[in-house]
């Protein structure tokens, strides 16, 4: 089986370079091939480099050969280089694109026939058909890089990276801890604008990672988990709560919102023992559902369901304001 993951921009989470590498170790009969158009400053590691029009160049000529199409966050990809060939195509959706007009985008991907699944839960509750596939991770690089500079010391040291300081809630972050490093010895690293070495390298050094208030979890805070460190973190929606549980068995992370943000804080930081009880949750977790065997076992089976695709009519994209009362029916 010939597979081609694409990102028409960068590799979001460099998810697609991890999934390839994880079918390089748990698949190797398959040929799977991950190709990004862009670069981003976190210089995730990727299989393709070099100038864009080359990698289009690649691109259309891994498309022709591939049996599956792995696509992220759009079908642009499928519309310019498919040329009728019919592809099984897999969309996978991530974050701020999907959220802002997912009746449209998955409503066309289900008029071609192209499998959709989606990197978080709550995505999966914006459109039927979505299935979740968690990001996956080598854990033992983590867990060395962990090992080589963690120091534990009475300061506490609370890690945290934003890519969008607005949607993380960075700034109710920072007011928190301002306040409680009145009373207690704690210091706060936010880390941006460094490369995703440099990221983790500064991550590893925390005692608690805290991710954002509104979705659950992302790629950082499977990041902290696989290193060892308890998560802080927060689902604003209590009908995305629920699907969690449901799909989990539990809230891997200390919950908050920004009224409790400071109080889970505090906690975390006088208790040595919640802090240990946490990271041992969140290290089963990822476990449990992150490990590269898992997200390639999944993957495999939906690559080799995925049906031919066809050309249909696309969507008009909904006004914003019905988009937001068609969420909120969605969550209701």
């Amino acid at each position: 089986m010939r597979v081609l993951i694409f990102s028409a921009g960068a590799d979001t989470g460099g998810q697609g370079e991890r999934i390839r590498q994880g079918f390089a170790e748990h698949q190797p009969d398959w040929h799977v091939d991950a190709l990004a158009l862009a670069d981003k400053y976190m210089a995730y590691p990727a299989q393709f480099t070099g100038p864009a029009h080359s990698r289009v160049v690649r691109a259309r000529e891994l498309y022709d050969a591939a049996d599956v199409v792995h696509l992220r966050l759009t079908l642009g990809a499928w519309e310019k280089m498919d040329r009728g060939q019919g592809k099984p195509v897999v969309l996978h959706h991530h974050g701020t694109i999907f959220r802002g007009n997912s009746f449209a985008i998955a409503q066309y991907a289900q008029r071609i026939g192209a499998v959709q699944v989606a990197s978080t839960i709550d995505l999966t509750m914006l459109a039927p058909g979505v299935a979740w596939l968690p990001a996956p991770l080598d854990f033992a690089p983590l867990r060395a890089l962990r090992d080589s500079v963690y120091k534990p010391s009475d300061r506490i040291r609370i890690a945290h990276a934003p890519t969008n300081r607005n949607a993380k809630h960075t700034n109710v972050l920072a007011a928190a801890v301002k306040m409680l490093a009145r009373e207690h010895p704690v210091d706060l690293d936010i880390i941006e604008n460094v490369t995703w070495a440099q990221c983790l390298a500064r991550k590893a050094q925390a005692d608690i990672f805290y991710d954002q208030l509104n979705y659950g979890y992302g790629n950082n805070a499977v990041e902290a988990w696989a290193m060892g460190m308890p998560v802080l973190s927060g689902v604003g929606n209590p009908n995305v709560q629920r699907a969690m549980i449901v799909e989990w068995g539990r809230i891997p992370f200390v919950e908050a919102s920004a009224a409790t943000l400071a109080d889970q804080l505090r906690a975390l930081i006088l208790s040595r023992d919640m802090r240990a009880e946490y990271a041992a949750i969140g290290a089963e977790h990822v476990e449990r559902f992150h490990s590269a065997a898992r997200v390639v076992a999944q993957l495999a089976d939906i690559y080799r369901s995925a049906p031919r695709t066809v050309r249909a009519h696309k969507p008009t994209p909904l006004p914003a304001i019905e988009r937001r009362r068609q969420l909120a029916g969605r969550w209701c």
